[in-house]
């Protein structure tokens, strides 16, 4: 955890209660923060996705029917410490997965799965009642929401107790895994803690500035320019057969004087950084394009960007973030097809040449296995 300067802060109600959860966002998000201290995988929303994955990998005899024992233990385990969840779904986890018998009435009979044998007969249980749970927090965004203002009311009420601060630490936690499975990026959420909390330019008065926080997460997606560096004529004739970039001369002299040229790619995306990467993805494709059809290498990794929001036309200037945590259950895609497509469409070389690419990629892989 960096320590930073709160010298600016005024606030005195809750003032312990959001130390510890901007502290503890900041250690959770860190790039080098300890194992212990990151930010969990999966919370209790997004494992029922993971086990609704492996139940139908079950289904398909691609995984054994064991793999699901550990994870509804897991899942249990983390429907006790969540109350957020239980709001919307009771405190009885068991009662989640009751059926009905032939009269009609709910079997109030505790679901036990201790041996791979006696998940066939729940298999259909536990995939109804996993849906139910996914479904209902899901629904207009609720859990999320609810956890947000749970957050609040545990920030300002904690005072000194210990319970109460252990508890708090629990929710931090919680949303973080939150906010990172909905898919967006831990350098920008990490960044949106240092410009709300530790910046001397925002003042932290009130426990209001935990909405301001959030507001950087909505739930749309937004229209941004991405503006890269190219710093050889070799990159630029290397990328200009590709219909999806704009690439001009550096008259304005961003970033460098030096640098001669400017790339510039327009995407949707959940945050400036998520634009960033989709950008470099496609430029990396098309460089491997060109390296398998001109049989030349021209390695790409920029230490910096510049996105422009085009709603707002805020501005992020972007450094060459660290390698961040990707989650398998994001909300987002990382490169849209039809880019790819439009990509290989406008190539002098032809569509062709890039699906032989794709075929080769594909029997090497399977070669490896």
């Amino acid at each position: 955890m960096t320590r930073y300067d709160v010298s600016h802060w005024t606030i005195t109600d809750g003032k312990t209660g959001l130390l510890l959860f901007a502290q503890s966002l900041e250690e959770l998000l860190a790039v080098h923060s300890h194992d212990s201290h990151k930010v969990p995988a999966l919370n209790f929303h997004y494992l029922g996705y993971e086990i609704l994955s492996v139940i139908d990998s079950v289904e398909d005899d691609v995984l054994d029917r064991g793999n699901l024992i550990p994870l509804f233990a897991e899942m249990r385990t983390l429907f006790q410490q969540d109350q957020t969840a239980q709001k919307y779904l009771g405190n009885d986890f068991d009662a989640i997965f009751y059926k009905k018998n032939g009269k009609g009435e709910y079997d109030k009979k505790p679901i036990k799965i201790e041996a791979s044998k006696e998940v066939d007969g729940l298999l259909p249980t536990l995939k109804k009642g996993i849906r139910f749970i996914v479904s209902e927090l899901n629904r207009n965004d609720q859990y999320y929401h609810e956890l947000i203002q749970q957050l609040k009311i545990q920030i300002t009420e904690c005072g000194e107790d210990l319970l109460k601060l252990d508890s708090l630490y629990s929710s931090t936690k919680i949303i973080a895994s939150e906010l990172i499975n909905k898919g967006y990026n831990q350098s920008y959420m990490y960044d949106c803690i240092k410009w709300t909390f530790f910046s001397p330019e925002h003042s932290v008065s009130t426990i209001d500035i935990v909405d301001t926080f959030f507001s950087y997460f909505p739930a749309s997606q937004h229209d941004y320019v991405v503006y890269f560096p190219l710093n050889s004529i070799k990159q630029k004739r290397a990328l200009e057969d590709y219909g999806n970039f704009e690439i001009a001369e550096n008259v304005y002299e961003m970033f460098d004087p030096s640098i001669p040229y400017i790339l510039k790619y327009t995407c949707t995306a959940i945050d400036p950084y998520r634009a960033r990467e989709e950008g470099l993805q496609l430029i990396n494709f098309c460089l491997s394009v060109n390296q398998f059809i001109k049989h030349n290498k021209y390695d790409y990794s920029p230490k910096y960007a510049e996105v422009v929001n085009k709603e707002n036309k805020a501005v992020t200037f972007i450094k060459r973030p660290e390698t961040p945590v990707f989650r398998g259950y994001a909300n987002y895609t990382s490169l849209e097809v039809n880019d790819l497509l439009d990509t290989c469409l406008k190539l002098n070389a032809g569509v062709f040449q890039v699906l032989q690419l794709h075929s080769a990629a594909l029997t090497s892989k399977e070669a490896l296995i």
